[in-house]
């Protein structure tokens, strides 16, 4: 979802940085929607790749992390089966970062 802004909102933006008002965040929230989505959306790939290399037990692992940092409940469980030893802080911070420079790219700040 994009929101655009109008150009006074643009403006409480660059001189704050960090400041939206409330009713216009930037983000998703929907994360633990997105992650059913992405376990449905890869059942075939599933298929296939349980096919192709003779297995029995192929699981998919969604990791979603909203644009805001948003995480869902189960993010240490998925991380856990796939042995990943990172913190999630660190993740959310990575994601704050990236979003950071790309709206700092859009609204050329």
């Amino acid at each position: 979802m994009i929101m655009l802004l109008k150009p006074e909102d643009r403006a409480l933006f660059k001189k704050s940085s960090l400041l939206l008002p409330a009713d216009k965040r930037i983000g998703d929230k929907r994360v633990g929607e997105k992650e059913i989505e992405k376990v449905e959306k890869h059942q075939d790939l599933k298929r296939e790749i349980a096919r192709m290399w003779n297995m029995r037990a192929v699981q998919v692992v969604p990791i979603v992390v909203g644009s805001l940092g948003n995480v869902t409940k189960n993010l240490e469980k998925w991380l856990g089966k796939l042995n990943i030893k990172i913190s999630i802080s660190l993740l959310q911070k990575t994601t704050l970062l990236g979003t950071a420079r790309t709206l700092g790219t859009v609204f050329e700040l």
